[in-house]
């Protein structure tokens, strides 16, 4: 089985004059058995390394990490493996953030042909203390050393991923700017996935007792991150094929997750949303029937017409007229 080491130390040497580094430049030859897609390391600033992961494993692979004083956080949407411990194997699965603090590691990754799909910040935890105002008090007392010696700590803090975490990872990994544009967005939304990792820890009880996040848990976060989808692509709504492989289940419990919470299915939830928001703004006034149409997904004027009347028993048009009668666009 192939072996791969990744030391923080030789990280930081690789990237002083060329702040981004791929994984050929970082794992040499022998990555080419990930299958990447996309596979790089970039050096935001002293404190903090991003990680972007997007491949599917031709072949098994054990994967060693030496992380100093640092923290991985990993954002994973799709995916899983295992990490190799002293005395145990930690798992690693979708729809979860888990930040770790081992001063080694040794991940085993499948050949299982699924799609590996995520990123990892490696941050120095005095960054998110000084720099974000993370509350070590609001930690559970079990899991602060984490955060103040993290080289001894042995310890990882599985948490969900929530929907805006998804939202932005997504962004993050389907970015196809160009330098130095592609890096200065990467930065944005590296710096934005910590602000909310932060708020997230700083929302715990220091009482609580975190046993990772349950199967149920994972699957509520992917229909959450479905929902949330939905609203933020409006005008260009994924099929239910491709909202199931994005967020990683089936259509079946997709469908079957959206009746239960909406008591609709993924394609009526989604035009139900882009419908009311439609409404909402053809009241206001101050947009066209076309340019609404166009900004809710539909291509033409009549589809709309037709979808709206059918949803509100009148067409669009009234809602404008109504507006304009008003005098609300004024």
């Amino acid at each position: 089985m192939q072996r791969f080491e990744l030391d923080i130390a030789g990280l930081i040497e690789a990237t002083q004059r060329n702040t981004l580094a791929t994984g050929l430049d970082v794992l040499g030859p022998r990555e080419a058995i990930i299958g990447s897609t996309d596979h790089a390391y970039r050096r935001l600033d002293s404190e903090v390394f991003l990680h972007t992961q997007s491949f599917r494993v031709v072949e098994p692979y054990i994967y060693r990490v030496m992380r100093r004083r640092f923290l991985s956080c990993q954002f994973i949407l799709s995916g899983s493996y295992r990490m190799g411990l002293p005395n145990r194997m930690q798992h690693f699965r979708s729809a979860t953030v888990r930040i770790s603090g081992f001063a080694e590691s040794e991940t085993h990754v499948p050949a299982d042909g699924r799609h590996v799909f995520g990123l990892c910040a490696f941050v120095r935890p005095e960054f998110l203390i000084d720099g974000f105002g993370l509350s070590i008090s609001r930690i559970p007392v079990a899991y602060r050393t984490l955060f103040q010696t993290p080289e001894r700590a042995n310890l990882s803090l599985e948490l969900p991923l929530t929907p805006a975490m998804w939202l932005g990872a997504e962004q993050l990994l389907n970015c196809r700017m160009t330098e130095p544009l592609r890096g200065v967005f990467q930065n944005a939304k590296t710096l934005e996935l910590l602000c909310l990792l932060v708020a997230q820890l700083n929302a715990l009880r220091p009482t609580a007792r975190i046993l990772g996040v349950s199967r149920q848990a994972r699957e509520d976060q992917m229909v959450s991150a479905a929902e949330a989808i939905y609203k933020h692509e409006m005008h260009r709504p994924p099929s239910i094929d491709e909202m199931a492989r994005r967020i990683g289940l089936n259509k079946n419990r997709l469908t079957d997750a959206f009746k239960a919470r909406f008591g609709l299915t993924p394609g009526e939830y989604s035009r139900e949303t882009r419908l009311q928001w439609a409404h909402q703004r053809l009241a206001e006034g101050f947009h066209s029937v076309t340019d609404v149409a166009a900004t809710v997904g539909y291509d033409s004027h009549a589809a709309f017409t037709r979808a709206f009347r059918e949803r509100y028993g009148y067409a669009p048009s009234a809602v404008r007229q109504v507006a304009d009668a008003a005098g609300i666009s004024d």
